[in-house]
């Protein structure tokens, strides 16, 4: 089963960004993650801590954003001067419309059944059909032998119903000789 990625258009931008992470991306041809929408809908840069999300979502992000050397530990940071290491915040204020971007079908890959766990095997699938079809087969002939029963018993009504009605006919004929 395939996961289905919705991105929403940034039309100033002429970009998209993903709905459930809320990643900007370059645009929409180059899907290399840029930054991050917030609840401010403003964009926040790309930072390291975005790296392993990318990563789990399979995108791919703009080295070129990052720093050449990684931010140092936060306990480092805290011994230090704040005032000085403190990197100032870069964010870009901009109104965002949604639109909807039709999403990109990935296509479906088959999982051999010896590597899907949840996949039922051939032998269980196999036995349940043939179970289904013997009780249906099993079925159609309970149905087929009532049907004939009850064919046999109308066949034997319609018999002394006919017998009845050649009686009345011929008690019939008697009263007409007899009043004519």
């Amino acid at each position: 089963m395939t996961t289905k990625k919705v991105y929403n258009k940034l039309k100033e931008f002429n970009t998209i960004w993903h709905a459930e992470s809320k990643f900007v991306f370059k645009s929409e041809k180059d899907r290399k993650v840029i930054g991050r929408l917030n609840d401010e809908r403003q964009i926040d840069p790309f930072t390291y801590d975005m790296i392993e999300e990318c990563e789990r979502l399979g995108f791919d992000y703009d080295e070129s954003l990052l720093e050449t050397e990684p931010p140092e530990d936060t306990d480092e940071l805290e011994s230090n001067n704040e005032d000085t290491l403190k990197e100032p915040e870069t964010k870009v204020n901009v109104p965002i419309p949604e639109t909807k971007v039709p999403e990109t079908k990935v296509p479906e890959t088959k999982v051999p059944e010896e590597t899907n766990m949840n996949a039922p095997s051939y032998d269980k699938v196999s036995n349940r059909i043939n179970d289904r079809f013997t009780k249906f087969a099993d079925n159609v002939v309970t149905a087929i032998v009532e049907l004939e029963d009850k064919n046999s018993s109308l066949a034997s009504e319609n018999a002394r119903l006919q017998s009845e009605l050649e009686n009345m006919k011929r008690k019939i004929d008697s009263l007409k000789q007899l009043f004519s």
